[in-house]
């Protein structure tokens, strides 16, 4: 279905949780220098308090990054076990415009001493479009409302469709279509799905900036843009106890974290079609509404330690090294080195091979043909690291 589309895979929404070796809390920000209401945490960062709050939080600093909100951040953990946890959400801009969400980070780690931990929120968005001008994209959400009406619901007493997921509520408010409840109460699977027209999200909310976004990566910001998107919390990545925050860089695992997420969401049974196997069982023929063969289909491993999965993640691991150094040899910028040097740490490189020696390969190797000062540049760069990288 998909192989006359123009697509994208990004992050709409990514909240970090952090950690200090020293309590990050409102006694320790307002000793920082002060002017109005503006509390100088460095030359670069700066936090000013707002006055709403986050559940778990009894404060909330909107955090400003040489002059522009890059998020906001919430100390003072109310959960006694949590006193050194802070949780950091970016602003939605910072997620579709340059430098990107991993610079600020590493600017944010350096000059705070805030450690990312783990994710508490991630929403990943596939925005898809129709190739040819005369079709109209917004036929998938009138599809999948074909089949949505005939689902078993309240008071509807025409089924002719089952989610192949089983108990999988789908509900409908507005043009937008939700799978599965609330993904952020206690009780929760902690992942929900959501299905809508992006292109009139963005015209209603003022967010021209993802329109750019949309024109940069192929699309035609003058027709309907279609959204499925995956939101989930922390509960979905406590079967990768291995997963850094920046492997979101890698497109190939992030499009793998989508599909995982999605599963069979979008497959139905269809009632009015079954035959019998060899044991009489009655099986009904599925409807699947969105093909998503076109993204990467490396699975997601959870919890198992087999070498597939191994490989699997050193494979990962290796295209986030890679696209961080690639970052430093074209830019130079600090916090990349941070993010570099932080991932490197935590990662161990894969078996029999050295981190040191793959940075030195991917900058020697660089595709663009570096002159002199280039070099010199890349050569500057492996020193800096040669003392910082595991053997």
């Amino acid at each position: 279905m998909f192989t006359t589309l123009t697509y994208v895979v990004c992050i709409d929404k990514l909240a970090l949780n952090l950690k200090s070796e020293q309590v990050f809390d409102y006694q320790r920000i307002i000793k920082f220098p002060k002017s109005g209401n503006v509390y100088r945490v460095s030359p670069e960062v700066s936090l000013r308090l707002q006055s709403s709050l986050t559940k778990n939080y009894r404060h909330s600093w909107e955090m400003w990054i040489n002059d522009i909100h890059v998020g906001d951040l919430s100390t003072d953990c109310t959960k006694p076990q949590k006193l050194k946890a802070q949780r950091f959400a970016f602003k939605n801009e910072i997620l579709y415009t340059l430098p990107g969400w991993s610079y600020y980070l590493g600017i944010i780690q350096k000059s705070t001493g805030l450690r990312y931990s783990s994710i508490g929120i991630l929403e990943i968005a596939l925005d898809i479009q129709y190739q040819d001008r005369s079709q109209d994209t917004t036929a998938l959400l009138r599809q999948l409302d074909d089949i949505f009406k005939y689902l078993p619901r309240k008071h509807n007493t025409d089924i002719r469709y089952r989610p192949v997921q089983g108990r999988l509520s789908i509900t409908e408010r507005e043009g937008t279509y939700y799978f599965g409840g609330s993904y952020t109460s206690p009780n929760s699977s902690g992942k929900q799905i959501v299905a809508y027209c992006k292109s009139a999200e963005i015209l209603n909310n003022g967010k021209g900036y993802i329109s750019e976004f949309h024109a940069d990566n192929g699309l035609d910001i003058c027709r309907p843009v279609v959204r499925i998107e995956d939101r989930c919390t922390s509960k979905f990545f406590r079967g990768l106890p291995s997963f850094h925050v920046l492997q979101l860089l890698d497109q190939e695992r992030l499009e793998a974290l989508f599909l995982d997420a999605v599963g069979t969401s979008f497959q139905f049974q269809d009632l009015s079609e079954s035959t019998r196997d060899a044991h009489r069982n009655l099986k009904h023929a599925v409807v699947t509404l969105f093909d998503f063969s076109f993204l990467n289909q490396q699975p997601v491993v959870r919890q198992q330690h087999s070498v597939a999965h191994e490989a699997s993640s050193d494979n990962s691991n290796v295209r986030t090294v890679k696209r961080l150094t690639i970052d430093l040899i074209r830019h130079r910028a600090e916090p990349t080195v941070i993010g570099l040097r932080h991932f490197i740490r935590v990662n161990p490189a894969p078996h029999g091979q050295c981190w040191y020696r793959k940075i030195q390969q991917y900058a020697q190797s660089y595709p663009d043909k570096p002159g002199p000062k280039q070099m010199a540049m890349i050569e500057s760069i492996v020193s800096i690291l040669k003392h910082t990288v595991p053997a």
